[in-house]
C-alpha cells in the first residue's frame, strides 16, 4: 500500500469541470495568487506564512464561509460564517524553511502529520463534528490535501487501538499528556502502519507548478514561472497553457469542492431562474396545492394570450369545447414543442462548439427562423428529411443544418388538430425576473414577439453540455442535459404534483444495481466467483464475448416518467464497460482506459483522455469520431420505458451526448 499524489484536477467533479469561469473571477484569482507568492518570506516565521494564507483563503471563501484558527488548529474553513459553524477544511501550517516538520513524499511520518492525525481525532472523536471534508498540510509553497474518508476509515475506526489510546490520552489516563506525547508515542506508530496498509490519494500542488505561463513565440513555446513573473512584477493572467494550470486549482480551491456545496450545473437541484422563466412563455405556473407543489395554467388576471398555451387553447376551443380536454391537449402540445426547441438549442450548441462559434452554423435566431409558419417547416421539412432529400430552397436557407433522425420531429397525433404553425406571432409580456438585458445592460421589461421571446431567452444561456470549462467573457449561465431533464421531470408530473428525482439517487441506484448484475451475469456464464468489477476485469479475455454478456442485460422501469433512472442505467453500463477495459469504437477495435476513460460524475457521462483532460469531438477525424458514434449505438440498446404509450409519446427525449 502507498500513498498516490494527484493533481487538484483529480478530485474536482468532472461535471464542474465544464462550468466555465468569467474573466473576472479567473483575474481576481490570479492577482490573488500573485500577491500570495509575493508576500513569501524566508526570513519570516511560522505566523507570517499563517497570516499570509489566511489573508488568501479568505478572499476566497469569505463571506460565505469564515476562515479562523480554531486551537490547537492552525487554520480551518468553516461550513458556514455563523457561531454554530464547524470546521470543514483542517490546515497544518509550517515555516517555508521548516523541512524537519514538513510532510513530504520521502519523509511523511513527521510532525505536520501526526499534527494533523490529532486534530481530525479531537473533531471527529471528542467533538462529533462530521464534516470535515478535506485536511491540509502546507509550508507554503508545497500544499497537500487528504481526504477525510482515509482518516476516518483508519484513525476513527473503534477496531483500531488508535481509537482507545486516543480516548485514554484525552482523559489523562496514558504516562504522558503532552501533545508531543501523542505525536511520539501514539500518532507515529499508527500513522506507519496507516501508511504501510492503506492506499491513500493525496491531492499535490506547488505555487510554482500552478503560477506558471505558457507563450509562443514564432512557434517555439517558453515555459517560465509565474513566482520569476511575479517578482519581476509581470502579470498573472495567463495564456491558454497557464490557463490550463489555474483552472483546476481554482476550481479545487472552491466552496463547490473543498467544501461539497452545490453547484449551478448541479444535477441534483434545479436552475429556478430557467424553469420559472420556461413557464412564464408556456403560460404555466407552479403553486402550493395542500402539502405539494402543482404545475397548473396560470390564473385568469395572469394570462397572456399570446403565451405557447393560451395560444394553443384559442385555436383548439372551437373543435374541443370541453375545457379541461382542450387544455389537457394544448398543455400536451406546448410539451412537444418546447421539447423540440431545447433538443435544438442542445444541437445548435454543440455544433457551435465543434464549429469554433462559426456563425453560419446558427439557426436558432429569429433571422432563420421568422416566424411560427417557418418553424413548422423547419421541424418537418428540415430536420425532419434526410439532406438529399431537401428542397432546393430549404438547403439554400439551412445549408449547415444537419438531419436528426429521431421521432422527436414526427408529426403527433396531438398535432393532427394543431401543429405550431398555428401559433399567432403576437407580442408577450417579458417575465418580470427575466434573465433578459436591454441595451442599457438593465432587466428587459415590457413585450415581445412570443417566437423572437423564446429565441432570445434561450440564447440567453449556454448550452454546452460538452463545455470544456475554460475561462469566458460571457456571464451566460450553463444549463446542461440534466438540468433540463429535471426540469422536464417536473413539468411532465404536472397533474400529481410535480417531482423531480435527484441526480444522486438515479445515479446510486443504477450504480448499485449494475455492478452487482453485471458481476452475477459474468459468475452465472463463465461460472467464475468474481467479488466486484476489479475481479471480473483481471479474467476477461474475449472481449466480444465479455460486450455479448453486457448488452444481454435488460432493464425495464414499469413507472418511468422522464426516463431519468434509465439515462442513469445507460450511462452507467457505459461507464462499467469502460472500467472492464472492453469498450470499443465503432470498427470493434478496443478502446484502452489509457487512452479514453468514460465514467459517471454528478450523474453526467463524461469522457476523459490519458490527461485527465475532457474528450474533444473533431469532426472528420476517426479517431476522434469513434466514441461519440459507439454512443450513440449504445443509445438504441433495448430499454423498457414502462405501459404507458400514449403518454410516452408526449415526455422528452433521453440526453446522452
Amino acid at each position: 500500500m502507498s500513498i498516490h499524489f494527484i493533481h487538484p484536477k483529480k478530485s474536482v467533479n468532472s461535471a464542474f469541470l465544464k462550468i466555465p469561469v468569467s474573466v473576472e473571477n479567473m483575474e481576481r484569482f490570479s492577482a490573488s495568487l500573485v500577491n500570495l507568492c509575493k508576500n513569501r518570506n524566508p526570513e519570516r516565521d511560522e505566523e507570517y506564512h499563517k497570516g499570509e494564507i489566511w489573508k488568501f483563503l479568505r478572499g476566497i471563501f469569505e463571506p460565505d464561509y469564515s476562515v479562523q484558527v480554531k486551537r490547537p488548529i492552525d487554520l480551518a474553513i468553516f461550513n458556514g460564517n455563523d457561531t454554530n459553524a464547524k470546521p470543514a477544511v483542517i490546515i497544518e501550517v509550517k515555516s517555508p524553511t521548516n523541512a524537519a516538520e514538513m510532510f513530504s513524499a520521502s519523509k511523511p511520518n513527521v510532525k505536520s502529520l501526526q499534527e494533523l492525525v490529532y486534530y481530525f481525532m479531537l473533531e471527529f472523536i471528542r467533538f462529533g463534528n462530521r464534516e470535515i471534508k478535506y485536511l491540509a498540510i502546507t509550508n507554503f509553497d508545497e500544499w497537500f490535501f487528504f481526504d477525510v474518508k482515509d482518516f476516518v476509515r483508519y484513525f476513527a475506526s473503534k477496531s483500531n487501538p488508535v481509537y482507545e489510546q486516543f480516548q485514554k490520552f484525552e482523559a489523562n489516563q496514558m504516562s504522558g499528556n503532552k501533545t508531543s506525547d501523542f505525536y511520539n508515542d501514539i500518532a507515529r506508530p499508527a500513522i506507519d502502519d496507516f501508511l504501510k496498509t492503506c492506499d491513500i490519494n493525496v491531492v499535490r500542488f506547488s505555487l510554482a507548478d500552478v503560477a506558471i505561463q505558457a507563450h509562443d513565440n514564432d512557434d517555439k513555446r517558453v515555459i517560465a514561472s509565474d513566482s520569476e513573473a511575479i517578482h519581476s512584477g509581470s502579470s498573472a493572467k495567463a495564456g491558454v497553457n497557464g490557463e490550463k494550470q489555474l483552472l483546476p486549482l481554482y476550481k479545487f480551491l472552491s466552496p463547490e469542492t473543498l467544501l461539497a456545496k452545490p453547484f449551478a450545473n448541479d444535477s441534483n437541484s434545479l436552475n429556478k431562474n430557467f424553469y420559472t422563466e420556461l413557464l412564464h412563455i408556456i403560460g404555466l405556473e407552479e403553486v402550493k396545492d395542500g402539502g405539494k407543489k402543482v404545475i397548473c395554467r396560470k390564473k385568469p388576471g395572469s394570462r397572456d394570450k399570446a403565451s405557447l398555451l393560451e395560444s394553443a387553447i384559442y385555436q383548439l376551443e372551437m373543435d374541443i369545447p370541453d375545457e379541461a380536454k382542450c387544455e389537457s391537449m394544448a398543455l400536451r402540445l406546448c410539451i412537444t414543442w418546447v421539447n423540440r426547441l431545447l433538443f435544438l438549442k442542445l444541437v445548435e450548441s454543440q455544433i457551435l462548439m465543434y464549429q469554433k462559434g462559426d456563425a453560419a452554423y446558427r439557426f436558432m435566431s429569429i433571422d432563420k427562423i421568422a416566424n411560427f409558419d417557418e418553424l413548422n417547416i423547419f421541424f418537418f421539412k428540415v430536420l425532419g428529411k434526410k439532406i438529399e432529400t431537401r428542397d432546393k430552397e430549404i438547403l439554400e436557407r439551412y445549408p449547415n443544418v444537419p438531419y436528426l433522425n429521431s421521432s422527436l420531429f414526427e408529426p403527433t397525433e396531438d398535432e393532427d388538430k394543431l401543429k405550431i404553425r398555428g401559433i399567432p406571432d403576437a407580442p408577450m409580456e417579458i417575465f418580470n425576473r427575466t434573465v433578459l438585458k436591454d441595451e442599457r445592460g438593465k432587466r428587459a421589461k415590457g413585450t415581445m414577439h412570443n417566437l423572437e421571446y423564446i429565441f432570445k431567452f434561450l440564447d440567453a444561456y449556454d448550452f454546452a453540455s460538452d463545455a470544456r470549462g475554460g475561462v469566458t467573457s460571457t456571464s451566460k449561465t450553463l444549463i446542461n442535459a440534466s438540468v433540463l431533464g429535471l426540469i422536464f421531470e417536473k413539468i411532465n408530473g404536472y397533474k400529481d404534483g410535480s417531482f423531480f428525482t435527484p441526480g444522486f439517487i438515479t445515479d446510486y441506484m443504477a450504480r448499485d444495481v449494475l455492478e452487482r448484475c453485471v458481476v452475477q451475469k459474468f459468475n452465472e456464464t463463465k461460472n467464475w466467483d468474481c467479488k466486484n468489477l476489479d475481479d471480473v476485469s483481471g479474467k476477461i479475455d474475449d472481449v466480444e464475448e465479455a460486450n455479448k454478456i453486457v448488452d444481454d442485460i435488460r432493464i425495464a422501469d414499469i413507472a418511468v416518467g422522464s426516463g431519468h433512472f434509465l439515462v442513469s442505467a445507460l450511462n452507467r453500463i457505459l461507464a462499467i464497460k469502460s472500467q472492464l477495459n472492453i469498450f470499443r469504437d465503432v470498427h470493434g477495435k478496443r478502446i484502452k482506459r489509457m487512452d479514453l476513460e468514460l465514467k459517471v460524475d454528478n450523474d453526467e457521462l463524461s469522457v476523459v483522455d490519458d490527461e485527465g483532460e475532457p474528450f474533444e469531438y473533431k469532426p472528420g477525424n476517426p479517431s476522434r469520431g469513434a466514441v461519440p458514434r459507439k454512443k450513440e449505438h449504445h443509445r438504441k440498446l433495448p430499454f423498457r420505458r414502462g405501459f404507458e404509450p400514449e403518454l410516452r409519446e408526449h415526455l422528452p427525449f433521453a440526453f446522452v451526448d
